[in-house]
């Protein structure tokens, strides 16, 4: 039987073999902007990171930040990794006033 038709007759394989997919990409580093590539962006950017988010821990975002001249980092307490959909709201303002600004 082929990873797919495993897949596809049991969610909870599905589940995991996307999930560790996703944490392999994400944990990629080596296949980012270097610092000096971060340094040298002079777009605007907005940084949207939940405190409490399990995925992708808060230094990366400050990291970025640090790096990115023209970035703007916004932390939401009592968040997790799903910023627009926990705190829809709050997301969309933080977004358009960026937005306004850029």
């Amino acid at each position: 039987m082929t990873q797919q038709t495993q897949t596809q007759s049991n969610p909870e394989i599905a589940r995991s073999v996307q999930l560790g997919d996703l944490t392999a990409n994400v944990h990629d580093v080596g296949s980012g902007p270097s610092p000096d590539e971060l340094t040298a962006m002079r777009i605007p950017t907005m940084l949207v990171h939940g405190r409490d988010d399990k995925v992708i821990p808060l230094s990366s975002s400050q990291q970025l930040a640090e790096h990115i001249p023209s970035a703007r980092l916004a932390v939401l307490p009592g968040c997790g990794h799903w910023v627009q959909i926990e705190r829809t709201d709050e997301f969309c303002a933080l977004v358009l006033e960026f937005l306004g600004r850029a």
